[in-house]
């Protein structure tokens, strides 16, 4: 459990104290419902809320201390101990860098357009199996996720393995310099948020800022493939550690006919090899597991820790949460969706086992910008030529990914376009049967989870059945 001295705090923030807490505190936390014994509590100004209007809460639930503006400081709670900042995300910032240089651990950085989640959490539980080890909650990877889950590592960590994510220029420098990562991964470059960038090279760009100060002492992983490469390469001067599938590369694999699905993983410098049995299939996620297996080898993990943490794997909820119910297979992928994720899903979608149809729902893209009609309807084009036994899309981003299946072929008996969530429902209803498949897939912001509840609800009121990965 971590430990925030008061002298520290006030230093790394440069805030003043109104008065000193009781006790040590032992958490950080940003949310009033998530109060813990011990904790600093962070007053965060967004957009739409302003937790400093929880302050009377937190206190009378028995936060020790709270971080606050000094704009608010007239409504303080007189005897509330507080650290007084100008401004509290910038402070929040402050702390966990501050934290971070107290550490001695080895800090591993996943940047990518998609699957770093994944990446981390198989990352994450390889060195867990060779040394103590810390890691990104679920997917705080942003300017407030980010430096709270760097608050939330323990002292004694031996590494740890964090999502850097963006969203606008610059974000990932500035979470770089507070994460400070000695090493780092690069799973893909995509074209997401586009909204905020004008081509998918300055997301490239974007991206490498994760490496672009790393000493020839520190390593990066990446895809040996990747278009955009040659743009991470350039910036830093730390050593390149590739993955392939054949060829010329530091490690490479290949499929397994004798595993379904599996692959068998060679480390190209010394010749080993790992036969591992996958439960979540695509050719996009045996990539993720290799660029994990290469950065756990460059971490001293040997090779049956490697094995015995990627085929116990089981991904994060909405992301390939498959449930199977009345003999129908639900994928919940939807936790969120770029051009590069919608095809991953898809390929891997293609190759599930399945005993009868494959359905799919999908719903929108968001953070694409101008170019979001036509990113939906390239990825609709793209899947038109596959059997699928329907496209069911949802909302007006949904009917561009429709209108591109249909311009590219795909028989307009296959294609239902909707507005409703209770009409996709009932369409579903009508259509799925027993031994069948339904992968849904969208951006969050879409909330197509909310089908995929409805649906679940409607199949079997009664049913308490869990998501499970194991396909």
């Amino acid at each position: 459990m971590p430990e925030f001295s008061f002298s520290d705090l006030a230093t790394w923030t440069g805030g003043r104290w109104t008065r000193q807490p009781e006790g040590p505190l032992h958490a950080i936390v940003h949310d009033s419902r998530s109060l813990s014994f011990g904790c600093l509590f962070i007053a965060i100004q967004g957009e739409r809320y302003d937790a400093h209007d929880f302050i009377d809460d937190v206190y009378a639930a028995g936060a020790r201390a709270a971080l606050v503006a000094e704009s608010f400081v007239p409504n303080l709670p007189p005897s509330f101990p507080c650290l007084v900042v100008e401004d509290t995300k910038d402070a929040l910032s402050r702390i966990a860098a501050g934290y971070r240089r107290s550490l001695d651990t080895i800090m591993i950085g996943i940047t990518g357009s998609a699957g770093k989640t994944t990446v981390k959490d198989l990352l994450a539980a390889m060195l867990r199996g060779h040394a103590p080890t810390a890691a990104t909650q679920g997917n705080w990877n942003n300017d407030i996720g980010l430096p709270l889950s760097l608050c939330s590592m323990p002292a004694s960590s031996r590494f740890g393995v964090f999502e850097v994510a963006m969203n606008k220029p610059g974000e990932i420098a500035r979470l770089r310099d507070i994460l400070q990562p000695d090493h780092g991964i690069l799973t893909n470059v995509g074209a997401g948020h586009l909204e905020a960038f004008d081509s998918v090279e300055a997301i490239a760009r974007e991206k490498a800022s994760l490496f672009a100060r790393f000493p020839t002492t520190s390593w990066g992983v990446l895809w040996r493939d990747e278009p955009w490469a040659h743009v991470v390469q350039e910036i830093a001067d730390c050593r390149w550690i590739t993955v392939g599938d054949g060829g010329v590369a530091d490690y490479t694999f290949e499929s397994n006919p004798g595993i379904a699905p599996g692959l068998v993983v060679l480390e190209c410098a010394t010749g080993d090899c790992c036969q591992i049995s996958l439960n979540v299939p695509g050719s996009f996620y045996r990539r993720d597991v290799v660029l994990a297996v290469a950065a756990a080898r460059q971490c001293g993990v040997g090779w049956s820790a490697i094995q015995q943490a990627a085929e116990a794997f089981v991904s994060c909820t909405m992301r390939w949460s498959v449930r199977h119910m009345k003999g129908i297979a639900l994928v919940n992928d939807a936790y969120n969706a770029n051009p590069l994720s919608m095809r991953a899903a898809l390929q891997a979608f293609g190759e599930m086992s399945v005993a009868g149809g494959r359905w799919l729902v999908l719903g929108g893209m968001r953070e694409l910008g101008v170019t979001e009609e036509q990113r939906h309807r390239e990825v609709g084009h793209d899947l038109a030529d596959q059997p699928w036994s329907g496209l069911l899309t949802l909302g007006v981003r949904g009917r561009w990914i429709a209108e591109g299946a249909l311009d590219a072929g795909m028989s307009d008996h296959r294609v239902i376009c909707v507005d409703d969530l209770d009409v996709v429902v009932n369409e579903l209803m009508e259509r799925v049967v027993p031994g069948d498949a339904v992968l849904f897939k969208a951006s969050r912001g879409e909330a197509l989870e909310r089908v995929v509840d409805a649906f679940s609800a409607r199949l079997n009121p009664e049913s308490s059945a869990r998501p499970t990965n194991h396909l």
